[in-house]
C-alpha cells in the first residue's frame, strides 16, 4: 500500500501533497476501523475492477505482485494514475465506502 501511496506522489505537483494525503487517508482509516488489511482490500479491489493477467495465465493477483501490476505499462495505462492520480485514489475510496 505504502509503495502505491509513493508512486501517487510522484505524479502530484508538490502544493497538491496535502489533498492527496487527505484522500488517501479516506482509504485507511476505513480500512483500520474496520480492522481490514489494506493490501487485502487493494487486492481484492484491483480484481473486481480491471482485467488481472498474471504470469501464471490466471485472473489472480497476489498481494506482491500487486506493485509490479500496477507499473506495468498496460496497467499503469489502464489504472490512469499518472495522469489522473486523485480519480485513481477516489475509485479506491468508492470501493472502501
Amino acid at each position: 500500500m505504502d509503495l502505491l501511496k509513493n508512486l501517487l506522489f510522484t505524479h502530484v505537483k508538490t502544493h497538491e501533497f496535502t489533498a492527496l494525503k487527505n484522500e488517501w487517508k479516506k482509504i485507511t482509516k476505513p480500512l483500520e476501523k474496520e480492522k481490514e488489511k489494506p493490501l487485502r482490500f487493494l487486492r481484492y479491489f484491483l480484481m473486481a475492477n480491471y482485467k488481472i493477467q498474471s504470469p501464471r495465465g490466471d485472473a489472480v493477483v497476489r498481494e506482491d505482485e500487486i506493485y509490479d501490476w500496477l507499473t506495468a505499462k498496460s496497467n499503469a495505462k489502464v489504472c490512469n494514475y499518472a495522469a489522473k492520480p486523485f480519480e485513481f485514489v477516489r475509485q479506491i475510496v468508492t470501493g472502501v465506502e
